[in-house]
């Protein structure tokens, strides 16, 4: 392949759509993560660079292209986790062979383009100190990300959110040399100390070249997509230290209808996620903790077709949207029946939903013998909406009827929300009969009744299967 790319007169790429989908596995591996005989494998690697040194002469070209090779195949297999996670013996052999390839192969133009971390491993292992490799990677694994959320809230149909985001260590901020001044690295360091520094101080340098994005994963499928983010870039000064710490704040847009690279978000869950990249760490961490108290992040939405809730997970308080499956946390079940308006034959209630505009809906009216669906709107109104209904009051002369909200009628499988509004209708009006919560101790009594007819019900049926063996 290689070869071929050298020598093709074009090359042409196909971006008119996807041709190839890169399956995540379950433990984020691949093929080149598997452990492999060194000897061999960097034999075949040799083969390769003949190839370049063949058709290429020396130069920039000539050392971008091995580059690629020294920073994948190399480099990497000597950082972080991918090199603490082989034993020891492995490892040292892994390490030879690259440091005799480094040796015979590159010269020093071919590492000055690597990130800063990069360049930093590649020197250890031209200067042979396999130890300090180990204690570089050491320190690299205890470096983690944190996101912190800001303001979660609507507005004209995406949800809005601030969020803050830096490295850690030992769960404390992680901090760099102040009045950061990008200097070459002129040979390996002279102990990780002095590479840490080193690093530190580039990656000031280069902070304004640091990027954050904003990615919702879906949590059955894993696929994720990017969401429209504005960062800003902040240096803090550490009191009394000459240090600082690097933040990036992020105001970022989640339009439900729109996220799933321009089409809806699809019903299920889904989790929000932050990445940097900076200074040769690509990071991601969950967008959390929020409020411990709050189990709603803000109030649901109806967008797109889809009912979409934030709301902050139960174990570890990060940020994920419930979309098409939330009932109880809408908060539906608070809406107050003396705000209910019935004049006129048309029903008018505020509900805590957002709409960026009109949207038209269903009210699904049961009664002991019947239903009747009544089509309605949900208006824009403050933080909410306001549900409007038109009620045909000989349809429900003479019963009571429960009500229930369905707020995307054309969906594949349309889901009615219970409301706790209960309607009767005379001979001229409707009117809204008071509806009174079970209390906590009838409410628990109900889940026992409902728990012991299920246990009968198992006996039951494990009785008839027995009856039919015997």
């Amino acid at each position: 392949m290689t070869e071929a790319y050298l020598r093709a007169a074009n090359v042409s790429v196909i971006g008119d759509y996807v041709c190839y989908y890169h399956v995540r596995r379950d433990d984020s591996s691949n093929a080149g993560f598997q452990r492999f005989d060194p000897v061999g494998y960097f034999k075949n690697l040799r083969e390769a660079l003949d190839v370049v040194e063949q058709y290429t002469e020396p130069g920039a070209v000539r050392d971008s292209l091995y580059r690629r090779w020294l920073r994948v195949e190399m480099v990497e297999r000597m950082r972080g986790r991918r090199l603490l996670s082989k034993p020891d013996d492995y490892r040292r052999k892994q390490f030879e062979e690259i440091h005799h390839v480094v040796a015979e192969r590159f010269g020093p133009g071919v590492a000055a383009g690597l990130l800063p971390t990069q360049q930093v491993v590649a020197a250890l292992i031209a200067a042979e100190r396999y130890d300090d490799v180990v204690a570089f990677a050491e320190w690299e694994v205890g470096l983690s990300l944190s996101a912190r959320p800001g303001t979660v809230e609507w507005r004209d149909g995406a949800l809005r959110l601030d969020f803050t985001a830096e490295f850690t260590t030992g769960g404390s901020p992680l901090t760099f040399p102040g009045g950061g001044v990008r200097t070459p690295l002129d040979g390996p360091p002279k102990n990780i100390a002095d590479a840490i520094a080193w690093v530190g101080a580039d990656t000031v340098a280069r902070f304004s070249q640091g990027t954050l994005d904003l990615l919702v994963r879906e949590r059955a499928s894993a696929a994720q997509y990017f969401q429209p983010v504005e960062v800003t870039r902040e240096i803090v000064p550490v009191k009394d230290s000459g240090r600082v710490r690097l933040v990036l704040r992020a105001t970022a847009a989640v339009d439900p209808a729109g996220a799933v690279d321009g089409t809806p978000l699809r019903a299920g869950l889904w989790d929000t996620y932050a990445r940097v990249r900076l200074g040769g760490w690509s990071k991601e961490a969950r967008i959390g903790p929020g409020p411990r108290k709050a189990r709603a992040a803000s109030s649901g939405g109806v967008v797109g077709g889809r009912v979409v809730l934030p709301y902050w997970t139960d174990q570890h308080g990060n940020l994920s949207l419930d979309v098409d499956r939330a009932s109880k946390r809408l908060g539906l079940d608070r809406l107050d029946p003396a705000a209910v308006d019935t004049a006129g034959g048309r029903l008018r209630t505020p509900v805590p939903l957002h709409v960026p505009a009109d949207t038209a809906v269903l009210l699904r009216l049961t009664s002991a013998n019947r239903s009747v669906d009544a089509r309605g709107t949900l208006s824009p109104a403050g933080d909410g909406a306001v549900l409007e209904a038109a009620l045909t009051v000989s349809d429900l002369r003479g019963a009571t009827w429960r009500t229930a909200l369905c707020a995307a009628p054309e969906a594949d499988e349309p889901r009615f929300l219970p409301l706790p509004l209960a309607l009767r209708a005379d001979t001229t009006s409707v009117k809204v009969v008071r509806t009174r919560r079970p209390s906590a101790l009838r409410r628990v009594a109900r889940r026992a009744r409902r728990a012991l007819a299920a246990v009968l019900g198992r006996r039951t049926a494990s009785r008839s299967a027995g009856t039919r063996k015997a």
